[in-house]
């Protein structure tokens, strides 16, 4: 497959039209709702499988995302 991006956003309807629109262009995508999942993605796939490129709502209810 592709590139591996995460995308971080509170609102899952744009976590879910990121997600299929990336996929359809052959991405692979990983979703995370708050600062705290994405700080978990980000660390569990690092080594392995690291994300290409990090899509981030800077508004996030539990971090800053700048």
């Amino acid at each position: 497959m592709g590139k591996y991006i995460l995308v971080v956003d509170d609102e899952p309807e744009v976590r879910e039209t990121l997600r299929s629109r990336l996929t359809k262009h052959g991405y692979e995508v990983n979703c995370a709702a708050t600062g705290q999942e994405a700080t978990t993605a980000f660390s569990e796939t690092y080594y392995e499988k690291p994300f290409e490129v990090i899509l981030l709502d800077v508004n996030l209810p539990d971090a800053n995302g700048c």
